[in-house]
């Protein structure tokens, strides 16, 4: 072995020249050949039952997923619906981007056959409502004027047959919003749909929905931007601004994705820019040499690199957990150059010359590494043959990390020193005063410390069962985001929530008993498929809209309007609607007695804005609000023409796009199970899903993903960490050759674990599929730590030596800090699941340095190892 490392400072400068070359070589290869998939079905093995269900569902009903959802909110209902309508056709413009742009509910379809979705006592509401406010629609059907308007309300005002408090306040209401529109210039358009649609009806809230297929490219890192531009450019192309009381939201699986991802990448920026100065001090401040620094930091970024084309030849691409690999590498690979740096330092203010000191320094740490190594190695390829297919990546890309960051690290590191002045001599043990004290305390106080130890393991243990694994995936992802706060407010507000499960049916006649045990689920809400679309003809229905369709009339399309309008007349028809309103008696009703009053208000100043207006002016005013008061009325008048003449009889067939939607190509049916509960917590998530799979075990859909998903993880850890443990105490035992040995390095790192999730429960922070990934890094600190310390101890010639006075304890005092400056300040990240990720590695860092530093140096002086020379 010294005649290697000798042979490696000779030719030192080669195997610099070596290294930067591949490095280089494997850095262009990366960048030409290295994908990043974002599809996240791909997490988990694809021959688990629950995957290959949604697979099969997939399969059958592309159109639902790589989706966008646009929720657009505006004033009324035509305005959405308008919005809606504009928007759909400037991204049909783009087949590149879009496979699909589908608008729920719109048609000739659905306005046929509106009104006979509503109940029956719904519907007769509406009819009543209809009737009494026929001969105001019938007048402006005839004449669309300001002039009519006002006169026709003015009369109907006077009559007393009617129901005016239930029938006339929605017009006034309308009437009012126009108005306040009016004398302060802004643009409003009545909404005549309101008033003529059923009260309870979501599209008369003014809110209008589009569901887009995307043609994605999981080969980019944001496969869903160029869909997202192109919305936001047809937004803004139509000027659908909050100005004008339009606001258009995107949310759906791709937005969601998309948005995680980008806030991810925000903390990860954050989080590397502070960690790169922050890392940078600290190796500093602890290593004492610019030179020690940059040669520790040279090795690492050429790990790094010959890493990631590692990865690019054996797997060909990241996903969102193996992406991590390089905050692993950093947090596990930075370690090996600060126990060959410290150790370098020590030796050489021992008065050994600089190529000695880089020879034993690194021959005397080697044997350590290399356990490192293995074990480390170990702890990643345990999860290579689980179901979590994401992290078993992760696993093989970490795990052959640590064999190349081994090799650079004995070959690489020392040719690097060799070329580099020697730093200033440094004497680990010379500790004094205070730092002797404390490196001195753990021996003097073992018996107390290993008692504390003691009673903090007896008290994590009982916390430990409390920890849970949050399987909710929106809890991941920034609540601030648009995708993530309308998700759900969609959730929260809708009658069908977004997040349901599906399962397939091949005969919806034999499959009828088991969706009537499944709509008997206090679980499920509803059951929905196709025929729940098919409009139901009842007699009674068809009856009220026979006579509706009598009394409005075969025709109810407005008259042309002229193109040059008169308002010769205007003036006096808005004073005597005044006047009405003014008079209207107390006794109708308070809400419209004050209703009318307000408006009476509004009319008058509105009439005082006209008459002191120039005529010009005044004629332009009152455009507008013919504008406001009847722009809306033609559309609204087609389709209550259309909803009174309904597809009824055999001949009633759905439109495509809404059937395919829920037939397949191959003649699947597709049945949606609609949750009775909030699933956002796990309790509810577990009973909705375990119900319905209970009935239906092949149905499939996000919250069965979620909640097996999450199983499967949990699952994956628990078996990747027994056989960690099993596997790392027998190398343990065959490398070190010594029982005892290896229970010191197994203790401490199984009471920092316990602390760990103890202090996750008290702090109420669930583990979940974004912090999970940093327990492959604690546990290789923890052993790492471990080895390092027992390994010093028993090289150690006298039993009263003391290894906290070493390099190798200030290393791992090093490590530690270095990697809680790291990582730690992913707390502040945007994105929950970096920033929980941040806070296990701060805390579990800290309970490693703890148990390593203190716990176990307690132990060796407690009951010293045998010792090797």
């Amino acid at each position: 072995m010294e005649n290697f490392f000798s042979a490696v400072q000779r030719y030192a400068i080669w195997i610099l020249l070596a290294a930067l070359a591949g490095a280089a070589l494997c850095l262009s290869y990366t960048f030409d050949n290295l994908r990043i998939n974002t599809d996240t079905a791909n997490m988990i093995d694809a021959e688990v039952p629950f995957r290959q269900n949604w697979e099969k569902y997939r399969h059958e009903f592309p159109l639902g997923i790589d989706s966008l959802l646009l929720v657009i909110d505006a004033p009324g209902p035509e305005a959405a619906e308008r919005a809606a309508r504009m928007i759909a056709t400037s991204l049909r413009g783009k087949p590149a981007l879009f496979e699909e742009v589908y608008r729920p509910g719109a048609g000739v379809f659905f306005e046929h056959n509106a009104l006979l979705y509503l109940e029956l006592p719904e519907l007769e509401e509406l009819a009543d409502r209809l009737i009494n406010v026929q001969p105001l629609l019938g007048r402006l059907s005839q004449n669309p004027s300001i002039d009519m308007f006002a006169d026709t309300l003015s009369l109907v005002l006077t009559e007393d047959d009617i129901d005016l408090d239930a029938e006339l306040l929605p017009v006034l209401e309308e009437l009012s919003r126009s108005f306040a529109a009016a004398l302060t210039e802004r643009r409003y358009a009545m909404s005549w749909q309101r008033l003529l649609g059923p009260d309870d009806d979501e599209r008369n809230a003014g809110r209008s929905y589009l569901f887009l297929k995307l043609r994605m490219d999981f080969g980019a890192l944001l496969a869903a931007e160029p869909a997202i531009r192109a919305v936001r450019d047809a937004v803004a192309e139509h000027d659908l601004v909050a100005s004008r009381g339009i606001r258009v939201r995107i949310t759906g699986d791709a937005a969601l994705a998309h948005e995680e991802l980008l806030s991810a990448m925000r903390g990860a920026q954050i989080a590397g820019v502070l960690a790169l100065v922050m890392v940078t001090g600290v190796l500093f401040i602890g290593l004492g040499s610019v030179w020690l620094v940059l040669a520790s930091l040279v090795t690492l970024l050429v790990g790094l690199i010959a890493t990631a084309g590692f990865a690019t030849v054996a797997v060909g691409h990241l996903n969102l957990i193996s992406i991590a690999f390089a905050v692993l590498y950093i947090g596990l690979g930075v370690d090996y150059a600060i126990h060959v740096c410290l150790r370098y330092r020590e030796l050489l203010g021992r008065g050994q010359s600089k190529a000695p000191a880089i020879r034993d320094a690194v021959m005397s740490v080697s044997g350590s590494l290399l356990i490192c190594t293995l074990t480390t190695a170990t702890a990643f390829y345990v999860f290579l043959p689980t179901a979590f297919a994401g992290v078993a990546e992760l696993g093989l890309i970490s795990g052959t990390g640590m064999f190349i960051n081994l090799a650079l690290n004995l070959i690489l590191l020392p040719a690097l020193l060799a070329l580099l002045p020697p730093p200033r001599p440094w004497d680990s043990t010379a500790l004094r005063g205070q730092g002797a004290g404390l490196a001195d305390f753990p021996r003097r106080h073992s018996a107390l410390i290993i008692g504390g130890a003691l009673v903090a393991a007896v008290t994590a243990g009982f916390l430990m069962p409390q920890v849970h694994f949050d399987r909710n995936t929106l809890n991941l992802r920034d609540p601030d985001s648009e995708s993530v706060a309308t998700i759900r407010e969609l959730m929260a507000d809708s009658d069908t929530s977004p997040i349901s499960i599906d399962m397939l049916v091949a005969d919806m006649q034999s499959g009828r008993a088991q969706l009537a045990a499944l709509e008997a689920l206090p679980s499920v809400a509803a059951v929905v498929s196709l025929a729940d679309f098919i409009p139901d003809a009842d007699e009674q229905k068809l009856l009220i809209l026979d006579e509706l369709s009598l009394t409005f009339g075969a025709d109810l399309g407005l008259q042309a309007a002229e193109t040059d309008l008169q308002f010769t007349d205007t003036l006096p028809a808005l004073e005597r609607l005044q006047v009405s309103l003014e008079h209207v008696d107390a006794d109708v009703g308070a809400p419209l007695a004050q209703q009318a009053r307000q408006l009476a208000l509004q009319l008058g100043a509105y009439v005082q804005q006209l008459r002191a207006s120039e005529p010009a002016a005044q004629r332009q005013r009152l455009q507008r609000l013919h504008d406001s008061l009847l722009s809306n009325l033609p559309r609204s008048l087609e389709r209550l023409q259309r909803a009174l003449q309904p597809e009824t009889g055999g001949s009633v067939m759905p439109p495509d796009d809404l059937r395919k939607r829920w037939i397949s190509a191959r003649g699947m049916h597709r049945v949606n199970i609609q949750p009775a509960d909030d699933i956002d917590q796990g309790d509810e998530l577990r009973r909705f899903v375990e119900a319905v799979q209970s009935i239906a075990p092949t149905a499939t859909g996000e919250p069965i993903i979620m909640l097996r998903a999450g199983d499967a993880v949990v699952q994956a850890f628990q078996q990747a960490f027994t056989w960690a443990l099993v596997l790392i105490t027998g190398l343990l035992l065959i490398l070190l050759r010594s029982l005892i040995a290896t229970l010191y390095i197994i203790t401490p790192l199984v009471l920092a674990a316990a602390l760990s999730l103890a202090a996750l429960v008290l702090l109420d922070a669930p583990l979940n599929f974004a912090n999970v990934i940093a327990l492959p890094l604690l546990f290789g600190i923890g052993v790492d730590n471990g080895i390092h310390m027992v390994q010093r101890a028993r090289q150690t010639h006298h039993p009263e030596d003391n290894p906290l006075r070493t390099s190798t304890a200030r290393a791992i005092l090093l490590s530690g800090i270095t990697t809680i400056c790291g990582f730690g300040n992913l707390l502040i990240s945007p994105h929950p699941g970096t920033a929980s990720m941040g806070l296990l590695l701060t805390i579990g860092t800290t309970t490693t340095l703890v148990a390593t530093l203190i716990v176990l140096p307690a132990l060796l002086a407690k009951w010293p190892p045998p010792r090797h020379v």
